[in-house]
């Protein structure tokens, strides 16, 4: 019974600051209508709009799953833990590779760069995509990378 009287309590404590929340930001935007500035043109200037933070927050964090359902591939699992789940999904099978694609050999790198890949014959498929953007022009690029394995092909440059 006192555990129940301390929830409702609390709920009402909440209730409360809300309310009053409330009250105050609908003071405030009564506030800004009535001392609306004209502007230099005898124009008026719309009032500045107030952002309560407080509103915004998102009190479960990272714990939030928005959907409940999603569908996951073949050959994926779940696994229920204490205050986590666990998702495995199998790793993608590799497209084959097309006609004109092929590894870049190591030694085609210029010198300072082949450091970076000591003990390695060939790029990777992405490294060996973007080899040329990278290295032989002045074109922006933007690179994602899961590792770091890539960054050093383009930390070089």
């Amino acid at each position: 019974f006192l555990y129940q009287l301390h929830e409702t309590e609390k709920e009402d404590l909440i209730r409360e600051e809300r309310c009053r929340r409330e009250r105050v930001r609908q003071s405030r935007m009564d506030t800004d209508l009535e001392t609306m500035d004209l502007d230099q043109g005898g124009e008026a200037v719309a009032p500045r709009q107030v952002l309560d933070l407080e509103d915004l927050v998102f009190a479960q964090g990272s714990h939030f799953m928005a959907n409940k359902r999603c569908q996951l591939p073949d050959g994926s699992f779940r696994k229920q833990r204490k205050g986590y789940e666990e998702v495995h999904v199998p790793a993608l099978k590799p497209k084959p590779f097309g006609s004109e694609e092929q590894l870049v050999p190591v030694e085609k790198l210029p010198k300072y760069a082949q450091a970076g890949f000591e003990g390695f014959k060939t790029l990777n498929r992405i490294q060996s995509k973007l080899y040329r953007a990278a290295l032989e022009t002045d074109m922006n690029l933007l690179l994602c990378a899961p590792t770091a394995s890539v960054t050093f092909l383009f930390s070089y440059r």
